[in-house]
């Protein structure tokens, strides 16, 4: 209607549209002047009532039968049904009660027949009246005197419906009442012969011999042949006008169609409000469309307006208010961040969610409705307080629908599942139409909505197996039999039924026919016909009946030659003469005909072409991806050349290319770049940096070592992943724990106080060096003394102080925490049965633990200053008590274990592990005053002790580990690596290459692949 007034007034500089209204204005029309036993209920409150009459059906099924076994979710959608049966013969109502009832008490029909009884009990009791009641009052009112009508239709000496497909049995016996009193003509959507067809397998009463709109020549042409099964009815040069294309998923079916709206648009100069887009159902791609034809610039226009439900702000509000019904943390955090939703302290709050493990307690959140219940009034107030206001017409609008729903609600309180799934229901066709008219822009429709217009450009999408036309089962309310027997009764006594009154299965799948044809009406001079052949995750699809049936007698099978349509001509024009396009027409050349498959869309693409792109991200991807490959060939039509900004793709592949350069090219040939990550500009700002640090930690080496771009991003810039807590313990807080742990144990041995019947030892400096003695004195070491005739003395102090200190600890799940200190207390066991079995034999004491170094005590290193906490110190004495070695003991994860030494001493050189080197060094620089000698370096050693649950697996890594500081080219050769990191990260330069990937996945970021240690030279 809106565009035949369009037209009009186009045509006419004016249009009287004083007479010009719908079937649903008609209703309304009728509605103040029907006379109705009670109050017409909102769509809230039919639901209300729906579920208040499922409850009172429940009981007198008892559990028993088909409905009373059936949920209450899915009683309420055959009551849905049911309801709209009924209310489309309302005249024949009362004979289908009383033929259903006539049945057993379990049987289905009898159940159907009962809810329904009860349905109507339940309203009138309150006071109400449904569609039943609205539309056999306006049928009465119709039939009646003529002088009750409304005005409009008073006065009227003739009614027009135009552009009809099929009259429903409800607008089938209006139409027939009008005609007793006024002169009514229907004219149809469809060319009369198939409009005669249709209505004799649709069963209409009322004949539709005109046509409202003539169709073009070749679209009738068409529909004919459809009809007939026989290509030559249509003309060879029409065959150009009709083309077929095949897409990967949803989304690349809707880019590969907006590619081809926008080469119309751009080729041919059409208007787009000349094209349209037939789809099946719009729900399914009310989020497509806007991005993929955002990005194509391209303007559109949804016949109906954009779903509710589709509104991002509405999408927000519904999360929040569900979020009680599965808490996750993960999920709040990330409503917390939206920037939908108000939330006036949501940094803090997320600090302190990242920190809580993934299962939360809503209740312990009062900004949280975390009840089980929740009324309309509160989910409203939920939204004024949460939501931000949108300042967009359409996001504002939906909220305000939302609002207006919730409102409605009042002060009933329903279960919080209960309520989401009430809105959506109550939402689910509800929609927001621009603020001013966007009908300049490509018509978006359904295939209900697709008639009574016409278009230059019809692109149908969708048509695959089972979607369109869909596959109608026989309906779980009445199944076809039933359906056949019910009919049967009524023509028994005397009451005739249309068709589509109680249709059976195959007057569904007629009536999708009927729609199909008359969408192809709108069409004036080009058709495009597209399906999915894979879905999102790669699995095949079939094209359905409709687009098999054309593209048999209009396209490749039906031609010896093959020949591509224009919009495919072009695409091959535009690339070279090895493309995918060229390629599949040969194939098909050779094919069989009835093997023959439609030209691929361009979704098939890995990587678009540049010639081919028609979005700025495309074309950068295609320019960075292939490179010159991407450049259009020599003799492509320039004129042609897709909108994009092609002087910075030329940079963009000028930049990619000298990284290519410099990453391939070996190291000592490299030339620096600033897109490489050599930027001297910072030089200052690192400067500054490493003054106001003071001190760095070995840690902040290794990752100097490992990759220069990441040292910047994260030491530097101070930008890092955030840590959130899981499950199952942090690593960082799980190593913490074990640490305090193990200090705690070995400092109560060292100074006596775990009450162990062994003779105190101390580490004495004396003239002579270090002395073991059983005296102390100022500036003495105490020494963890081992004796493994107690070894199980020693095990049960260190259990004893592990489960007080576990009482006071809950790192992760509870559940999965009790399971994991087990865990950790053997891990921590296995460290004291080993001490107490071997340190005496070794004339080992444990005597430093969680030793600190800073400040004046700090490491001088390449010009930098290194502070850390070397986890332990073992000293060993000769048999004459005196220091012989000093051991320097780093607490690790398995995961560091290495296959021999020959690799700890490898990662060393290369700084990999910078904190085995500098705790040593610090080590000596405590017991000797000096650091890096030889005499220091030969009584020092270094190693890992690996957390084990194996006890017999303890020894051997750690010796495996153990390096001493006076293995050749040790010191030096990791000195060296450290002055160079040192020198380049003062220079600017933090070139990606080579990255060592770890617990972070930093490619992305870097835009290079990462190297492991055992690939380095």
């Amino acid at each position: 209607m809106r565009r035949h007034q369009q037209e009009q007034a186009i045509a006419n500089g004016f249009v009287d549209a004083s007479g010009h209204l719908t079937f649903a204005r008609l209703r309304n029309l009728c509605m103040p002047y029907v006379r109705l036993k009670g109050q017409r209920m909102s769509p809230v409150r039919q639901v209300l009532m729906r579920n208040q009459v499922v409850e009172v059906a429940r009981g007198h099924f008892a559990g028993q039968g088909t409905l009373g076994e059936v949920s209450d979710a899915a009683l309420g959608d055959v009551l849905e049904q049911l309801l709209k049966e009924m209310a489309s013969i309302p005249g024949e109502v009362a004979h289908v009660i009383d033929w259903m009832l006539d049945r057993p008490r379990r049987h289905k029909l009898y159940q159907l027949g009962t809810l329904f009884s009860v349905w109507r009990a339940i309203i009138k009791q309150e006071g109400y009246v449904d569609a039943l009641d609205v539309n056999a009052a306006i049928l009465k009112l119709l039939r009646g005197n003529r002088d009750a009508w409304p005005p409009l239709l008073r006065g009227a000496r003739r009614i027009t419906f135009r552009s009809v497909r099929w009259l429903n049995p409800f607008e089938e016996s209006c139409v027939l009442a009008l005609n007793h009193t006024m002169k009514v003509r229907v004219e149809s959507a469809l060319p009369q012969a198939h409009s005669e067809s249709s209505a004799d397998r649709l069963g209409q009463r009322i004949q539709m011999q005109i046509m409202a709109e003539p169709w073009a020549a070749w679209t009738e042409d068409l529909g004919d042949a459809m009809a007939v099964d026989c290509a030559g009815l249509i003309p060879l040069e029409q065959g150009d006008r009709i083309a077929f294309s095949r897409s990967s998923g949803i989304y690349g079916e809707v880019e590969d169609l907006a590619r081809r709206i926008a080469w119309h648009l751009q080729e041919e100069g059409l208007a787009p409000n000349r094209i349209a887009l037939v789809v099946p159902n719009i729900s399914v791609l009310q989020d497509i469309i806007p991005h993929v034809f955002g990005r194509f610039g391209i303007p559109y226009f949804f016949r109906r307006g954009r779903p509710v439900l589709s509104s991002p702000c509405v999408k927000a509000f519904l999360a929040w208010l569900a979020f009680p019904i599965r808490p996750e943390r993960d999920e709040l955090i990330d409503l917390l961040r939206n920037p939908a939703i108000h939330f006036s302290q949501s940094d803090s709050v997320v600090d302190g969610l990242l920190k809580a493990p993934p299962r939360i307690n809503p209740e312990s959140y009062a900004w949280l409705h975390s009840s089980g219940t929740c009324s309309g009034f509160v989910a409203s107030e939920v939204l004024n307080e949460r939501m931000t206001e949108p300042e967009d017409h359409f996001n504002r609008e939906a909220l305000q629908c939302v609002r207006g729903l919730l409102e409605s609600l009042g002060e009933h309180a329903v279960p919080l599942n209960d309520l989401i799934d009430l809105v959506e229901e109550l939402l689910e066709n509800a929609t927001v139409h621009p603020r001013e008219s966007h009908e300049q822009g490509v018509w978006v429709l359904n295939p209900h909505d697709a008639v009574g217009l016409e278009f230059d450009l019809v692109l149908f999408a969708g048509l695959n197996e089972g979607e369109f036309p869909s596959v109608p089962g026989q309906d779980a309310l009445l199944c076809d039999d039933e359906r056949a027997w019910l009919r049967r009764h009524l023509e028994e006594m005397g009451r005739h039924l249309p068709v589509l009154a109680l249709p059976k299965a195959d007057v569904l799948f007629e009536q999708q026919s009927v729609l199909f044809l008359s969408a192809l009406g709108m069409t004036r001079k080009r058709l495009v016909l597209s399906y999915q052949s894979a879905d999102q995750d790669g699995n095949e699809k079939s094209p359905g009946e409709y687009f098999r049936k054309v593209w048999e007698l209009a396209g490749w099978p039906a031609q010896e030659t093959l020949n591509p349509c224009p919009y495919d001509q072009w695409r091959m024009q535009r690339l070279d003469d090895d493309n995918l396009f060229l390629r599949h027409l040969n194939v098909q050349q050779q094919t069989a005909p009835e093997d023959r498959m439609p030209m691929p869309g361009e979704s098939y693409l890995t990587i678009v072409p540049l010639a081919l792109c028609r979005a700025r991200d495309e074309a950068l991807q295609s320019a960075v991806a292939l490179g010159d490959a991407a450049v259009p060939p020599s003799g492509s039509n320039e004129g042609t050349q897709p909108a994009a900004a092609l002087e910075h793709l030329v940079s963009m592949l000028r930049i990619e290319a000298e990284r290519e350069g410099f990453l391939d090219a070996p190291a000592d040939e490299r030339v620096a770049s600033v897109y490489c990550g050599h930027i001297p500009a910072l030089q200052n700002r690192i400067a500054d940096w490493l003054e106001s640090k003071n001190e760095l930690s070995p840690t902040a080496l290794e990752k100097l070592a490992q990759c220069r771009y990441l040292f910047l991003i994260e030491q530097v810039l101070g930008l890092r992943d955030e840590s959130m807590a899981d499950d199952t313990p942090d690593p960082m807080e799980r190593g913490s724990l074990i640490h305090v742990l193990l200090k705690k144990i070995y400092t109560a041995f060292a100074d006596g106080s775990a009450g162990l019947d062994v003779t105190p030892q101390w580490a004495v400096w004396t003239q002579n060096g270090w002395r073991r003695r059983t005296e102390g004195g100022p500036g003495a070491i105490p020494l963890a003394v081992f004796d493994a005739a107690l070894t199980q003395e020693y095990v049960e102090f260190a259990e004893a102080l592990v489960r007080r200190e576990f009482d006071q600890v809950a790192l992760g799940y509870p559940g999965i925490w009790v399971a994991e200190r087990e865990k950790i207390l053997t891990q921590i066991l296995n460290f004291v049965r080993y001490d107490a079995q071997s340190c005496a034999a070794e004339g080992r004491y444990p005597a430093l633990f969680e030793h600190r170094f800073f400040g004046e005590s700090a490491v001088g290193l390449a010009g930098l200053r290194i502070r850390g906490t070397i986890d332990r110190v073992d000293l060993l004495f000769d048999a004459g008590g005196a220091l012989s070695r000093v051991r320097v003991l780093d607490y690790k994860g398995s995961s560091r274990a290495r296959r021999d030494q020959d690799a700890y001493i490898d990662e060393i050189r290369r700084n990999l592990d910078c904190q085995l080197p500098v705790y040593a060094l610090a080590a000596q620089q405590h017991f000797f005053g000096k650091m890096n000698t030889d005499c220091s370096n030969a009584m020092t050693e270094a190693g890992y002790l690996f957390y084990e649950r194996d006890f017999s697996k303890i020894s051997g890594a750690l010796k495996k580990s153990l390096v001493s500081l006076d293995a050749p080219d040790l010191l030096p050769a990791f000195l060296e690596t450290l002055n160079k990191n040192v020198q380049r990260l003062k220079d600017g330069d933090f070139a990606v290459d080579p990255l060592i990937a770890s617990y972070n996945d930093y490619e992305s970021i870097c835009r290079t692949t990462a190297v492991n240690r055992e690939e380095l030279d």
